[in-house]
């Protein structure tokens, strides 16, 4: 069984296409997290892990967004949470 592996997405749409098109042979893909954050195209990033039905872990940008609370995080990162999280 061939098993891919991503990570750090942040909402970068190219990148994640870029990477998808090098799993084609992949039987399964796992996300290790942050699918949203820093890029302007999440919505499109979480549609297509949801369509390939990959398997991802809640990163801390991704729980940043999602719950709204942005303590602890560097002021930059704080911005584009919250900017992902009025997005989505």
């Amino acid at each position: 069984m061939r098993i891919g592996l991503i990570s750090d997405v942040h909402g970068n749409l190219s990148a994640l296409r870029a990477v998808m098109r090098k799993m084609r042979r992949t039987d399964m893909i796992l996300c290790a997290g942050d699918l949203t954050g820093f890029c302007v195209r999440p919505a499109k990033v979480i549609s297509i892990v949801r369509r390939r039905k990959i398997r991802s872990v809640l990163g801390d940008c991704d729980s940043a967004v999602v719950s709204g609370s942005l303590d602890g995080l560097p002021e930059e990162i704080k911005e584009a949470c919250a900017w992902t999280g009025r997005k989505l």
